[in-house]
């Protein structure tokens, strides 16, 4: 092994909660000392200017957005309140259809519901 792969490697230990045995990873999320930057000069720093004036603006209408929700009608507030519903329920809707995958080696803790009561 090398010495990065000494310094990650899994070390099983078993863990009882509820009568179940667990077996929980221990990962070393150290610094990786065998990294070395690359010799010479850093390159020049670029100024995305793009972004130097869109981002004030975006943070401009936010503000002013937020300062017109007390004039706000009712109905204006209720549609904007259901279209972020909507927003969070699709998000929420991908990640139950497309769960996320963990990289290779690692092994997911999984719990019963009822374990926690």
């Amino acid at each position: 092994m090398t010495e990065t792969e000494t310094q990650t490697h899994h070390t099983g230990k078993k863990k009882q909660k509820s009568d179940s045995i667990l077996e929980t990873p221990e990962v070393d999320d150290a610094f990786d000392k065998t990294y070395k930057d690359k010799e010479g000069p850093n390159p020049p720093m670029k100024i995305a200017w793009r972004n130097v004036i869109v981002l004030p603006l975006v943070h401009m209408g936010a503000i002013y957005g937020l300062m017109l929700i007390p004039s706000a009608s009712v109905l204006t507030l209720a549609w904007g309140k259901y279209l972020v519903n909507t927003v969070a329920g699709l998000t929420l809707q991908h990640f139950v259809d497309f769960p996320l995958s963990l990289p290779a080696g690692h092994s997911q803790r999984t719990e019963c519901a009822d374990d926690h009561f």
